[in-house]
């Protein structure tokens, strides 16, 4: 079960939360280095979800109650910059919980990114709704995320479908105005 409530520790843009930066590995061809971020302590975000900006990039961390971890997504979705993470979070019965669209209800994994949706066919002329499935295509970027130390630490992944909203100033107003607060750095 996720919850939603929205951050307190480090409320608006250049707060007190910090960014730490964490040499964390290099791939062996490159010297790519992962940039770690703090988004808040897990005290904070065990009961709520904490939405940041972190290099200009709208993200949202929700606690996974079931596995105690937690799962970071674009926030503003991919469809049509709507506010995504401001929508509910649902067990429609498949592998991961969903996060539904409030503006055109998309339904979105919140550890996948993948949307899911349900096919119709008709029977007799009648519509005959399927079970919930999802492809592989990732439609929401997905973020990597880790707790160390008592704190919820975000890497970012550059790309994916949402990357075209993710970075918008006007979504990220959208997002403000819908009742979001940043946390993180």
């Amino acid at each position: 079960a996720l919850h939603s409530v929205a951050a307190t520790a480090g409320e608006l843009w250049g707060a007190a939360a910090q960014s730490i930066r964490w040499r964390c590995g290099q791939a062996e061809d490159s010297a790519a280095v992962e940039h770690w971020h703090v988004i808040a302590s897990v005290g904070d975000i065990r009961a709520k979800r904490v939405h940041a900006c972190i290099e200009g990039r709208y993200v949202t961390a929700m606690w996974q109650e079931d596995s105690g971890s937690v799962s970071v997504m674009d926030s503003i979705c991919y469809h049509m910059g709507g506010p995504l993470t401001l929508g509910d979070i649902e067990d429609i019965g498949v592998e991961e919980a969903v996060v539904s669209c409030p503006w055109h209800h998309h339904k979105i994994g919140v550890v996948s990114g993948k949307k899911y949706s349900q096919p119709v066919v008709f029977e007799n002329g009648k519509p005959i709704v399927g079970p919930w499935s999802c492809g592989d295509k990732i439609f929401q970027q997905t973020h990597k995320s880790k707790i160390e130390k008592g704190q919820v630490m975000v890497c970012l992944v550059p790309g994916g479908a949402s990357e075209s909203y993710a970075y918008d100033a006007q979504c990220g107003t959208n997002l403000l105005s819908g009742g979001a607060r940043l946390g993180g750095d």
